[in-house]
């Protein structure tokens, strides 16, 4: 009997603040591939506005499954206490593992890829992790604190491997729902290892899971000479003919992940971001209708007033 067919799909976390930052995610994935399906996931209140918008781009889902969602904000809270994370939401990337694909990708809003990214799920065929990040360049920092070394809790192999939470893969039941509440609290045991000191909050905790529990793990740029770069704050890179470029590793750039800026006008690369964030004028039409539906919504009586009047106004124009 021949393998039984996979599905493979992307998912992002998205509420009504990150519009603009799916739609540019959403455009540049479809710049390069129209048929991979892509998964929504909520991060918080509210999300009503971004998820109708969204949802009517082709191939484009919420993945909201309330009860787990609700399970798992309960759970990271009494593991770790209410102020423990300044964004716990970050940690409903995780519900990836029990959603409808059997490979996925899980990406940040705030990427825009530069190919048919889903491809990288291909190294799942040997491992059950994958991701693309240069964090252990940096050593242990932003994941773990120096303490960690001595705890006998990872080993200077495992301790290698930190990577960045913006951009990761895997299996659909690599891990289940019990296992992930089991991994959480052996973490919240020991949150004292974890380096809180630059804001993060899901990127410790998830390192110290994948490292202890995922020993099939890849990361595709260690496993390349020179690699393409990543981080918008990389200087140096090439934007033409629609493409990045690294002219460090003579490679086109895979993603640009703005992981830690904020996404503005004079933001390194805004132009790039800029450009796909406008790139599909039919998703400008969806979002324009969304929220002109929205506002009618909230104000019905105003918006069927004004309208009348503007209706007015142009028979007067047309005379």
């Amino acid at each position: 009997m021949g393998r039984a067919t996979v599905t493979s799909g992307l998912y992002f976390l998205v509420d009504d603040s990150a519009i603009d930052q799916s739609i540019a995610l959403i455009n540049s994935i479809r710049a390069w591939d129209a048929e991979t399906p892509i998964a929504m996931i909520p991060y918080r209140e509210p999300y009503k506005l971004a998820a109708t918008t969204l949802t009517r781009l082709p191939g484009v889902s919420l993945y909201d499954d309330k009860r787990r969602l609700h399970r798992l904000d309960r759970n990271v809270r009494l593991l770790f206490g209410q102020g423990f994370f300044p964004r716990p939401e970050n940690l409903r990337k995780q519900m990836c593992w029990f959603g409808p694909f059997d490979e996925f990708l899980y990406l940040d809003a705030d990427i825009v890829v530069f190919e048919p990214i889903i491809a990288m799920t291909g190294y799942l065929t040997a491992a059950d992790f994958v991701c693309y990040s240069d964090q252990h360049l940096s050593g242990i920092e932003h994941v773990f604190r120096p303490g960690i070394r001595k705890a006998g809790l990872f080993t200077d192999d495992d301790l290698s491997d930190v990577f960045n939470a913006g951009f990761w893969g895997g299996r659909r039941g690599v891990i289940d729902e019990d296992q992930l509440y089991e991994h959480l609290e052996e973490c919240a045991r020991d949150k004292a290892h974890l380096d809180r000191s630059h804001g993060g909050s899901d990127q410790p905790v998830f390192n110290y899971m994948v490292l202890r529990h995922i020993p099939r793990r890849v990361n595709v740029f260690k496993q390349q000479i020179d690699a393409p770069r990543m981080w918008a704050g990389s200087a140096g890179l090439v934007w033409r003919n629609q493409c990045l470029f690294d002219p460090q590793a003579k490679q086109p750039v895979k993603f640009l992940h703005w992981a830690g800026i904020r996404l503005e006008p004079g933001a390194p690369y805004w132009e790039v971001w800029e450009y796909f964030r406008h790139l599909d004028s039919k998703v400008e039409v969806a979002v324009e209708r969304e929220h002109q539906h929205a506002q009618n919504s909230r104000f019905p009586r105003a918006s069927r007033f004004w309208q009348r009047q503007s209706d007015r106004i142009l028979k007067w124009l047309d005379r």
